[in-house]
């Protein structure tokens, strides 16, 4: 005995009508991607572009920083220096008054 063919489930209307709908929602789901692959490329694009700006920003003034250390610390080398030189002097007087106090 052959088996009995099984009897249509939807008619070719609704299989038309179900294929459309298909479509349509696939074309929407396509274009939100698209829509989203857009706003990551913006987005990777404009973070990159505030990356590099703020390191150059940011290394401008770590040199400018670095300046301004190395030009106090040289300051204060003479100014320590000549703090030197004065109490090598100071001594030097004060061994010499004590030396014309003894004479």
């Amino acid at each position: 005995m052959l088996p009995v063919k099984p009897a249509l489930r939807c008619s070719v209307s609704e299989w038309n009508n179900n294929n459309l709908q298909l479509w349509a929602e696939a074309q929407q789901q396509r274009q939100v991607s698209g829509e989203i692959r857009q706003e990551c490329r913006s987005l990777r694009n404009e973070t990159h572009s505030k990356t590099v700006w703020d390191e150059k920003e940011t290394s401008r003034r770590l040199t400018e920083r670095v300046w301004d250390v190395s030009r106090w610390r040289d300051l204060l080398q003479s100014c320590a220096q000549k703090v030197d030189e004065e109490m090598d002097a100071l001594t030097l007087i004060y061994f010499v008054i004590r030396l014309i106090k003894r004479s």
